[in-house]
C-alpha cells in the first residue's frame, strides 16, 4: 500500500485504486482486489453508456407517446368535423329536396296557367256568331 511517506508504488489493484480514485472505497473489497483500474473504469464507462442509452430510449418513448396522444386527438377532432359536415350535407340535401318539390309544384301550376291562358286566347280568337236578322 502506498502511504504519503512511502513513494513506492503498490502494484495491487486496490493500491492503484486508492491512489487514483479514493472515492471508490465503497466498492466491495473482492471487486477492488480483482479488478484492475482499467477494467473498473471500462465497466464504469459501459454502465454509464448503458444508463445513457436507457434514458435516451425512455425519452424517445415519452416523445412517441405524446405524439400518439396528439395524433389520437387530431383523429378525434377530424371525426367530429366529418360528423358535423355529414349533418350539414344531410340538411342541405333535405332542403334541396324541398326546393325541388316546390319547383316541381310551381312548374305544374305554370303549366296549368299556360293551358288556361291558351284556352282563353283560343276562345277570344274564335269568331262570335252574329245574330241574323229575321225578316218579317
Amino acid at each position: 500500500m502506498t502511504t504519503p511517506e512511502d513513494p513506492s508504488p503498490d502494484p495491487s489493484a486496490t493500491g492503484v485504486l486508492k491512489k487514483h480514485a479514493p472515492g471508490v472505497a465503497w466498492v466491495p473489497r473482492i471487486i477492488r482486489e480483482h479488478f484492475t483500474p482499467s477494467a473498473f473504469f471500462t465497466s464504469l464507462s459501459v454502465l454509464t453508456l448503458a444508463i445513457g442509452y436507457v434514458l435516451n430510449v425512455q425519452h424517445d418513448l415519452s416523445i412517441a407517446q405524446r405524439e400518439i396522444h396528439s395524433n389520437q386527438n387530431d383523429v378525434h377532432r377530424l371525426q367530429e368535423k366529418v360528423a358535423r359536415e355529414e349533418e350539414a350535407r344531410v340538411k342541405i340535401e333535405s332542403r334541396l329536396a324541398v326546393l325541388a318539390e316546390v319547383d316541381r309544384q310551381r312548374d305544374i301550376e305554370l303549366a296549368r296557367l299556360r293551358e288556361w291562358r291558351e284556352r282563353i286566347e283560343q276562345e277570344a280568337e274564335t269568331p262570335i256568331p252574329h245574330a241574323t236578322r229575321r225578316r218579317r
